[in-house]
């Protein structure tokens, strides 16, 4: 994927397969939920300028939909996962590192490996700080 923001009004984002997915700099919004599944190895980056800096995922908050990532330790997922009504499932059948944050209702965590959600300042969406200007 080219990097950008991606909006799938109506619809989810969906993966599966044996084939590969690249997505640097890339922020996915869906309303419907989202599955990143397969055997083929999954690299995904969000951007790092702009206002969606740090976010790979961003489910629209009135959804209570799931949001899956399963995979088989071909993994290398950064940035945050934003889900705020609904499910984030991470599954893994090998060492797979699955988000830099999660920010979600719900947690589910299934596999045969170890999935990591290693946190790093860089990789996820800044604290915003609201004040008065004079």
């Amino acid at each position: 994927m080219k990097p950008g923001i991606y909006y799938m009004q109506g619809g989810s984002f969906s993966m599966s397969g044996q084939g590969s997915l690249t997505a640097t700099g890339v922020m996915i919004f869906t309303d419907v939920g989202l599955s990143v599944t397969g055997q083929g190895a999954v690299t995904w980056s969000p951007p790092t300028s702009g206002i969606y800096t740090g976010i790979s995922y961003f489910q629209d908050r009135l959804s209570s939909a799931t949001a899956l990532v399963a995979g088989n330790g071909l993994y290398n997922v950064t940035g945050t996962f934003y889900v705020a009504g609904g499910l984030t499932d991470l599954q893994g059948n090998g060492d797979a590192s699955i988000a830099s944050q999660v920010v979600t209702l719900l947690l589910k965590s299934a596999g045969n490996g170890v999935t990591n959600i290693n946190w790093n300042m860089g990789d996820t969406a800044p604290t915003r700080i609201i004040g008065i200007v004079e």
